[in-house]
C-alpha cells in the first residue's frame, strides 16, 4: 500500500481551532484525533494527498470531517454531507489517487 506524506498536523490543529472557536488546548488531543481520523478516512478511500506541497483541497476535506465529527450540533449532517461530497469530487478528480 502507498501512503504519502500526511499535512501538516499542527497547522490543521490550528486551523480547526479556529473553525471551531476554540482558543485553549483542552480539547487538542480530540482534534488531533479527528485530524488523524479524517486523514486516514481519506486514504482508504484512495485518495492522498500530493508529496511534494499542502494542498488546500484534501486539507478543506480534512478540516470539514473534524468539523462533522467534533461535538453534536444541528450542522453534523450537513457538514458530513459536504465531506462525502468533497470526497467523492476528489476521488474521481483521479488527481489524488497514490500511483508511486
Amino acid at each position: 500500500m502507498m501512503t504519502r506524506k500526511k499535512t501538516n498536523n499542527h497547522y490543521l490543529l490550528s486551523s480547526a481551532k479556529n473553525i471551531l472557536g476554540l482558543s485553549n488546548i483542552t480539547f487538542d488531543n480530540e482534534i488531533i484525533g479527528l485530524i488523524d481520523a479524517g486523514q486516514r478516512d481519506l486514504e482508504v478511500s484512495g485518495i492522498f494527498p500530493p508529496k511534494d506541497k499542502p494542498d488546500p483541497l484534501f486539507e478543506r476535506a480534512v478540516l470539514t470531517y473534524v468539523n462533522a465529527n467534533y461535538g453534536a450540533d444541528g450542522n453534523s449532517e450537513k457538514l458530513q454531507r459536504k465531506y462525502d461530497a468533497i470526497k467523492l469530487n476528489m476521488r474521481e478528480s483521479g488527481e489524488y489517487n497514490a500511483v508511486d
